[in-house]
């Protein structure tokens, strides 16, 4: 808290042009007598002090103070009793309202260009982590980071003095920006769990103590122990701490991160230590290279993801023929026990497989795989998964089919294999097949082995030269 100060300010009033003239006036948390001719004109209510210091607070307001015509020419001496930082900003200005507002637009547009450009960022980066991976973690970072942009745009919006000329309640205004102050911790803390890999309920804990130091706060301005000016210096310094914390995280995990958490983790901490001291200017390039380094983080981790599915989508998938192999067979078995009611198992086995890759060469055997795989994914694939479990073996699970789209695939599948052998006289094309339908009282595993045994039935009979399995 600082000692306050008084201040008188000289005004010689010109010739007015008729009774629309005012004189007005924007001060926050100070005492205002306002004479003319040595006469009193207007007076604030008094902030109660004690030796020198605030302990009370009237927050931010606008003085506007009727002219006469015939006031043209008289002097006006304005006294003020503030702070040291409130009391040097404090100007007054004589005219119309409307010449009023607009100086004072002007005065703070580039401040409000600067904070909606700041909120735009933290909505974008919003934006991206909904529209990304919300499991990747530098994308959660992109969400907390946007909270935490547009919660401290909104406490410097309170701020401005267009928005408490618009508002009566100056005190009020002092409120919000102590809560919005509290919002931003938890976005805060999840932004530093995301860039110094902190344990998640490390994380929960600290975000719960330091909102009950923000309540504890809170309370001790209530009470009268505290100001309301005091209460913000306060949470500053618990930012402080908080960054405190942050920065010895940063170096307990300084070898495990990457270089966008290290440059994020190091602005983010200076942007906070020096906040009472950077204008606003100065925070939006922080925000802006905090933003680019976050998009640029989610970007990375997401293409880092993706690889990571295409090598988990390559493990599971046969390289010859395209289909998914055994691994991908063996975790959905892992997953699914049973199957629905009007589902099909369907089993199928290359007939002289050996004897092709012996007498004919393996190349001419690998044409023999992929020409039935081939088959087996052009009618078989769009309504199920078609697995290749070994050499010579292939299972297609099919899900929701009826019985009689099973034997009208069936039929095409066999047609398909006619023209295959047509076409294919340098080793014989046979395919052994058994298939099995889910009941209630059925489990998959029960179906595989039924189809299992339909299909050996298969191969033994077209071994003794019989036709394709007549179904």
């Amino acid at each position: 808290m600082e000692k306050i100060q008084t201040k008188i300010l000289y005004y010689t009033l010109p010739q007015l042009p008729d009774d629309r003239m005012s004189l007005y006036g924007y001060v926050r948390n100070a005492n205002v007598t306002i004479y003319k001719d040595y006469h009193i004109i207007y007076q604030s209510p008094k902030i109660e002090e004690e030796d020198g210091w605030y302990f009370s607070d009237t927050g931010d307001y606008m003085i506007s103070v009727p002219l006469k015509q015939t006031d043209g020419g008289k002097k006006i001496q304005v006294l003020v009793t503030a702070g040291k930082d409130e009391i040097k900003n404090i100007q007054f200005y004589y005219g119309t309202g409307d010449g009023f507002m607009r100086m004072i637009l002007k005065d703070e547009m580039t401040r409000m260009t600067i904070l909606t450009i700041t909120i735009i960022l933290g909505a974008i980066s919003i934006m991206l982590s909904k529209t990304l991976d919300p499991g990747i973690e530098a994308v959660s970072g992109n969400l907390y980071f946007g909270k935490f942009c547009i919660l401290f745009s909104l406490v410097k919006v309170n701020d401005f003095r267009m928005t408490t000329i618009m508002y009566d309640n100056a005190m009020g205004f002092l409120y919000l920006s102590v809560l919005q102050g509290i919002l931003c911790v938890t976005p805060f803390i999840g932004f530093m769990q995301c860039n110094t890999n902190m344990k998640k309920k490390h994380a929960t804990m600290l975000t719960r103590a330091m909102n009950l130091l923000f309540v504890g706060i809170l309370c001790l301005h209530m009470i009268g122990v505290l100001s309301l000016d005091a209460c913000m210096y306060a949470s500053y310094m618990v930012f402080a701490g908080l960054c405190l914390v942050f920065a010895i995280c940063l170096c307990l995990h300084y070898k495990h991160l990457n270089l966008g958490q290290k440059l994020k983790s190091l602005l983010t901490i200076l942007g906070v230590l020096l906040f009472p001291h950077l204008d606003l200017f100065a925070l939006l390039v922080l925000d802006i290279m905090l933003f680019l380094i976050t998009v640029w983080m989610g970007n990375h981790k997401l293409k880092q993801a993706e690889e990571g599915e295409l090598y988990k989508q390559l493990a599971y998938i046969d390289e010859m023929t395209g289909l998914h192999n055994r691994s991908a067979y063996e975790e959905y078995l892992m997953e699914n026990s049973k199957t629905d009611a009007a589902s099909y198992v369907l089993m199928m086995d290359l007939n002289n497989l050996k004897q092709c890759n012996d007498i004919l060469g393996h190349r001419v055997g690998d044409d023999y795989i992929m020409k039935a795989a081939a088959s087996i994914r052009k009618i078989l694939e769009p309504h199920g998964c078609c697995y290749r479990i070994g050499g010579d073996e292939f299972v297609v699970l099919l899900l929701n089919i009826s019985k009689d789209s099973f034997a009208s695939m069936l039929e095409e599948l066999q047609g398909e294999w006619d023209r295959i052998r047509q076409q294919e006289h340098r080793f014989v094309f046979q395919i052994a097949v058994g298939y099995a339908q889910a009941s209630d009282k059925t489990t998959l595993q029960e179906m595989i082995e039924q189809a299992d045994k339909m299909m050996y039935e298969n191969k033994k009979e077209l071994k003794q030269n019989a036709k394709l399995y007549d179904f």
